[in-house]
């Protein structure tokens, strides 16, 4: 059998065409994972601040300016808000085309779910459930934000990418775009789960990032938090470097026939009651409401 796989240009499929909607919405289905075509609907918006992480208050005007060229527009905020950045202790860099591989940030094929990563995928092949190769991803983004100690930019050493917008923009197919974006630099990521910050850098911010349910059974939540001021949204966006990476199987390719992969996975995987790494009891309860 031949399957279709689609190609998804990140700035481009994030447009509201029928298609691109459907495109979208399987990319999802086939990740497990939630929110649909309309993300807002699972926008988080309470707000929460963690005190003792504060960031001073970021001021920016977006200038009168000839807006005909968009990314020529949006461009005009780089500068200063590298210089934030950098000013707070943030590695961040505007990937320039010498830097990148065909000038894209990332360039991947994504694969369906294992059912359970502690089985290898010759185990699974007979039952259908060894992962099969759907959809073919690339793009890039304006900012990015690397580990302290890294100058080179690969999908590896991107903590965070920050996807600057207009004063007005089309939210929905921002956050779309983000989606695309955060799947692009985390599937089969093995040493970063990275976030994006989709942000028009006056009064719109919004942080997505992947959460996990149970790593060995790949139950994930697209998690999409939103607040008022930057500096708030780039105080989670700096939360989230630290954590533990949780993408290691996330849409990864069919173990190999001789891969060394380590008999009982779980080893690998430390029991985190703080993240919910292992929440058997909400992947019980997934599994019920699956079979209803």
């Amino acid at each position: 059998l031949f399957f279709h796989i689609p190609t998804i240009k990140s700035s481009q499929t994030c447009k509201s065409t029928p298609e691109n909607i459907s495109i979208f919405e399987n990319l999802l289905d086939c990740l497990h994972l939630n929110g649909g075509s309309d993300l807002t609907t699972i926008v988080d918006a309470s707000e929460q601040i963690d005190s003792t992480n504060r960031f001073p208050k970021f001021s920016f005007q977006w200038p009168n300016a000839d807006i005909s060229s968009l990314s020529s527009y949006e461009a005009l905020s780089y500068e200063p808000l590298l210089n934030y950045l950098k000013v707070n202790n943030m590695n961040a860099l505007f990937p320039k085309e010498d830097q990148l591989m065909n000038n894209l940030m990332f360039d991947i094929h994504i694969y369906s779910l294992k059912s359970d990563v502690t089985r290898k995928s010759k185990d699974l092949k007979w039952t259908g459930g060894e992962p099969r190769c759907r959809f073919h991803l690339f793009g890039r983004t304006a900012i990015v934000i690397l580990t302290p100690e890294d100058r080179i930019i690969t999908r590896h050493t991107v903590t965070s990418a920050i996807e600057v917008k207009p004063p007005v923009f089309n939210v929905k197919e921002g956050l779309r775009e983000a989606a695309f974006q955060l799947l692009g630099f985390n599937i089969d990521n093995e040493a970063i789960s990275a976030s994006v910050l989709l942000t028009n850098l006056v009064d719109t911010h919004f942080v997505l990032y992947l959460e996990a349910i149970n790593v060995l059974k790949q139950k994930f939540k697209l998690v999409i938090k939103q607040y008022s001021a930057f500096n708030d949204a780039i105080a989670l966006v700096d939360l989230l470097k630290d954590r533990k990476c949780i993408t290691r199987h996330f849409g990864s390719p069919p173990t190999p026939a001789f891969s060394e992969m380590s008999d009982n996975v779980e080893d690998d995987i430390e029991d985190d009651d703080e993240n919910d790494y292992l929440n058997e009891e909400l992947c019980d309860e997934d599994d019920k409401n699956n079979e209803m």
